[in-house]
């Protein structure tokens, strides 16, 4: 659905989540003119806290960084 203010979205709140939800597409919220908030199916929401958690330690980007340079160097 894009990005659709707030009002606009409690109009389409149902459609909002279920699309969230089976396609995984993602709704951007405005709110005061300004970005504010999303709508997000569960799978990407999950994936996206996975991917976060694992960026968080310095073990695992370190070892992304290392294999960065042995791909470079071939």
């Amino acid at each position: 659905m894009g990005t659709l203010s707030v009002d606009d979205a409690s109009l389409k709140l149902h459609d909002l989540v279920s699309n969230a939800g089976a396609t995984g597409e993602r709704a951007v919220l405005v709110l005061g003119g300004h970005p504010t908030a999303a709508i997000v199916g569960l799978r990407d929401l999950g994936g996206l806290e996975e991917t976060i958690e694992l960026l968080s330690s310095g073990d695992v980007v370190r070892r992304l960084a290392g294999g960065r340079r042995g791909v470079r160097r071939g």
